[in-house]
């Protein structure tokens, strides 16, 4: 009992000294912080994107290897296994750090390292036009991997919210779902693509360009969702103003700083704020021009020197119109959002749960001024012209959508 005593008045009196030290530890830390001073870690810069000049030999040194012309492409691309072997040691240096971004150069390096004979399958077009003569579900759409292009304040999380239970579920204990909101996971995505051979469900805003991964003889779709870009631009400048992400330096300098949208859009002026800038066009042509990509802050980092953010023309716009024509299994509207989701049901081959469009809903229903309205149609003039193809697109598929439930006599 006087040991169970004399250890406890030990633990009493050691107490605030350990309290102390861990109060010094963590007052250190901030003052670290603050100062951002660099701090390495298994040769990660916490204030730079890691550096992949290893990588980069390691591509060389391997494309240099002697091997039958068989287990090469004529373009001299690493194999497949090759391929995987440099991704496995590339997670291996990374683990430990922090899971930085990648900038667009990474990327090539990253596309070409895994284009491969075994890898690449073409989307799966637009379900309606191509069962235009049947009503028999088509098991490539309902078998296939869904990539959800989350086009931002476009009712994505509510599309989110009801394809989690229908895709890329595998039993009670194993779920296929992959998120990629940042650029730094899209190459895990691109790596799980590449060995699964589950169904996966892959979402948020970085999904497009994933087809490129996946095994040719492995069905693969995407979907997407549009708003009409106005709309969408009013309700992103509150939606951020309301969550002010500190994290994001261009939120920061347009947004949190502005009075009112109206203050914000002359802070912008002719800067290219990719969130309020053509952000359709430069999401659905993500991965075709580099520049464009590392204009994300996500992707590169550098996004807060508006000399790094380049304007979307008319080359991107046709590449996006081009992907939207072609590559996507499903084109959703916001102002539709029911029946949206009815039909996109119906190309997975199952029933899709309602779930009304709740999710980061915006209360302010603001009367724009000439002068909003105005800088804002300016500043989105691809993104206006790529909405009115998606609703050519949508009204096709609604009317054969209508023509199936007439022969189901629905």
């Amino acid at each position: 009992m006087a040991k169970f005593m004399t250890e406890s008045r030990f633990l009493k009196c050691r107490h605030p000294f350990l309290s102390a030290i861990g109060f010094c530890i963590v007052l250190g830390i901030l003052i670290l912080y603050k100062q951002r001073t660099v701090i390495s870690i298994f040769d990660h810069d916490f204030e730079q994107p890691p550096d992949l000049n290893w990588l980069r030999g390691h591509i060389r040194t391997a494309s240099k290897v002697s091997r039958s012309d068989a287990s090469v492409s004529q373009s001299g691309d690493l194999t497949h296994r090759e391929c995987m072997e440099l991704l496995d040691q590339y997670q291996q240096h990374r683990r430990g750090g922090r899971s930085w971004s990648f900038c667009a150069d990474d990327f090539e390096i990253l596309r070409k390292c895994m284009r491969s004979p075994e890898l690449g399958t073409a989307p799966l077009p637009n379900f309606f036009p191509r069962n235009a003569t049947t009503t028999i579900v088509d098991p490539l759409y309902s078998e296939a991997s869904v990539a959800f292009v989350h086009l931002p304040k476009s009712g994505g999380t509510s599309v989110e919210e009801f394809l989690f239970p229908i895709v890329g579920q595998q039993g009670f204990f194993f779920s296929t779902q992959i998120g990629i909101s940042h650029c730094s996971e899209f190459t895990k995505a691109a790596h799980i693509l590449s060995k699964s051979q589950n169904q996966l469900f892959l979402y948020s805003k970085r999904t497009y360009g994933l087809h490129e991964f996946t095994p040719k003889d492995k069905p693969f779709m995407y979907v997407t969702w549009l708003r009409e870009p106005v709309d969408r631009i009013v309700s992103a400048y509150y939606y951020i103003k309301k969550t002010r992400p500190t994290f994001h330096t261009m939120y920061m300098k347009y947004v949190a700083k502005s009075r009112n949208l109206t203050g914000c859009l002359q802070r912008i002026g002719n800067d290219h704020f990719p969130e309020f800038d053509n952000c359709f066009v430069r999401l659905l042509q993500f991965g075709t021009f580099p520049d464009v990509d590392a204009a994300f802050e996500d992707c590169c980092g550098s996004a807060g020197e508006l000399s790094a953010v380049p304007a979307v023309g008319e080359k991107h716009y046709l590449i996006a119109r081009e992907n939207l024509r072609n590559n996507m299994a499903f084109v959703g509207l916001l102002e539709e959002f029911k029946l949206s989701q009815d039909m996109l049901g119906y190309v997975l081959g199952k029933l899709a749960l309602r779930t009304d469009v709740q999710v980061n809903t915006n209360p302010h229903k603001t009367q724009l001024t000439d002068f909003e309205r105005r800088e804002i149609e300016r500043m989105n003039y691809w993104d206006i012209k790529l909405y009115q193809d998606a609703k050519e697109i949508f009204e096709q598929q609604k009317e054969r959508y209508q023509e199936i439930l007439k022969e189901f006599g629905i």
